[in-house]
């Protein structure tokens, strides 16, 4: 199993993110064996994880389309995504899923998919071929802000959508939430809708979903100076 995140040079995300959450999922992993892997434009050789070169100069949240490169079991994490309790039952799920099922996080307003936490259990490589497909004959052009434009005139917002239309269409897969994995959907919560003064009882997994930045508040809660910042936390060991 595979444990997957993204670092692209240019934005406010640093290898620090990549460390921390690596560490994070080493604490709240119950022991489950996994590797780490990071796509990167900038590797480094302090971060203990598998370093994987991004192919292609795709802006901004554009470049998670090359983590369906991967085989599965995959499980992939935005870098502010923060753990805050025990993801062995997610881990479990992920271990678990079938060729043909995937997981997507679930929108804590809209009834819409995010991509902030994802997981399929076969070869998705379509998905990152369709879109390298659909960018190198044009039918897809980046525009400002990291949003897109198809050929027809129509816009896309972010790479989220896009990942949603290529796999609820597909009728062979079997998509799913990853709250639902967790059993418990309110595992799973939203910082800027849930936790800006208290974090949730139950709470396993706090996504920082646009501003503000886990960083910029990294001193404002003691859960964050605990599960983001690691204090008192026990030094995790490689796995």
């Amino acid at each position: 199993m595979k444990v997957v995140c993204v670092l692209r040079s240019g934005g406010c995300y640093t290898h620090e993110y990549v460390l921390r959450l690596r560490d994070a999922v080493v604490r709240h992993g119950a022991g489950m064996p996994f590797s780490f892997v990071c796509l990167t434009d900038v590797p480094n050789p302090t971060i203990k994880a598998t370093q994987l070169p991004l192919e292609h100069d795709w802006p901004g949240w554009w470049s998670k389309l090359e983590v369906f490169k991967l085989q599965g079991p995959v499980l992939f994490l935005d870098l502010d995504t923060v753990i805050t309790g025990s993801i062995s039952i997610l881990l479990g799920a992920v271990r678990n899923l079938r060729p043909d099922q995937v997981l997507l996080l679930r929108s804590f307003k809209r009834e819409m998919w995010m991509s902030g936490v994802m997981a399929w259990g076969g070869d998705r490589r379509a998905v990152y071929q369709n879109f390298r497909q659909a960018v190198e004959d044009g039918r897809l052009r980046f525009g400002p802000g990291d949003r897109a434009t198809l050929r027809t005139g129509q816009r896309i917002a972010g790479d989220q959508d896009w990942l949603a239309q290529e796999l609820t269409s597909a009728p062979h897969l079997r998509v799913r939430s990853v709250q639902g994995a967790f059993m418990v959907p309110q595992c799973v919560r939203s910082y800027k809708h849930h936790c800006r003064s208290v974090l949730p009882v139950d709470t396993r997994m706090v996504c920082f979903h646009g501003r503000p930045r886990p960083h910029e508040v990294a001193t404002r809660h003691s859960w964050m100076r605990e599960h983001w910042l690691g204090e008192g936390a026990p030094c995790p060991t490689a796995a």
